[in-house]
C-alpha cells in the first residue's frame, strides 16, 4: 500500500493513500526523521496473530475476575 506525504501538520503527518481520497493523519514520530513532504511511502499491515490471541487470553481472564 502506498501514500503521498502531503504535507505536515505540527507533529501529524498528512497522508494519502493511493485509493482514498481522505486524508489519514499520523504521528509525525511514527515516520522514517527522513521524510519530507513529496515523498512516496510504502506501507505493510500485517496481523499478529499470535499477539492477537495472547491479548484475548489476557482479556477474557480480566473479564472472569470481575
Amino acid at each position: 500500500m502506498k501514500a503521498y506525504l502531503d504535507r505536515f501538520e505540527n507533529d501529524k503527518a498528512v497522508l494519502i493513500f493511493e485509493k482514498g481520497k481522505e486524508n489519514v493523519f499520523l504521528p509525525r514520530k511514527l515516520l522514517p526523521a527522513a521524510c519530507k513532504e513529496g515523498d512516496i511511502l510504502t506501507f505493510f499491515v500485517k496481523i499478529d496473530k499470535s499477539e492477537t490471541q495472547k491479548r484475548r487470553k489476557e482479556i477474557k481472564q480480566l473479564q472472569e475476575r470481575e
